[in-house]
């Protein structure tokens, strides 16, 4: 930090005029500041260590696009505008991991499978054909339950009406929750 020295009185918002201006002192002053501001963050919402230094990463990012999209005619201090967008993107990267592989697997009754490739249950490998004989439910199930594709891109890519395709999803859990319990 001794090179950023004759930064330390530059309050945020002079920080973030000479960032926009180019200052690349400034810029790095701002993350020195704010990162440790994003580790806080995370580890008030994320209790295992393994991701850290992603969403870190994930911290300066969002304070990088913060630092330029900034409006200082905002009602937000510039402090406020990192942290509400900061927690917003933890908030969805949570419920996407959350989403794509606990709650999908679990609506199987199933536990929480970590190897994306090899997902054994009972004895049997956890794929589409092993349940289904139609290529459509085969390849929903390898696709949206296995892989984590979102259901309207599914749709989308086979040109499907969505509420048909989320229809035949809930059918589909409904049928494996019969055969595996």
């Amino acid at each position: 930090m001794n090179k950023y020295f004759n930064y330390r009185f530059y309050n945020d918002y002079e920080l973030i005029y000479l960032a926009k201006e180019g200052d690349e002192n400034a810029l790095n002053v701002l993350f020195y500041k704010y990162e440790r501001i994003a580790a806080k963050i995370i580890k008030s919402y994320i209790f295992d260590n393994i991701y850290f230094e992603d969403l870190v990463q994930e911290g300066r990012i969002i304070l990088y696009n913060c630092i330029f999209k900034y409006n200082d005619d905002s009602m937000l201090t510039f402090y406020t505008y990192f942290v509400i967008s900061f927690k917003r993107r933890l908030a969805r990267l949570i419920v996407e991991e959350t989403y794509g592989r606990t709650i999908k697997i679990n609506e199987l009754g199933l536990k929480q499978l970590s190897d994306n490739t090899n997902k054994k249950s009972k004895g049997v490998m956890l794929t589409g054909e092993s349940y289904f004989t139609d290529k459509l439910y085969i390849d929903l199930f390898n696709e949206c339950l296995i892989n984590n594709v979102k259901l309207s891109v599914f749709a989308r890519e086979r040109k499907m009406d969505y509420h048909k395709v989320h229809y035949m999803y809930n059918k589909m859990i409904e049928e494996l929750k019969k055969i595996l319990n």
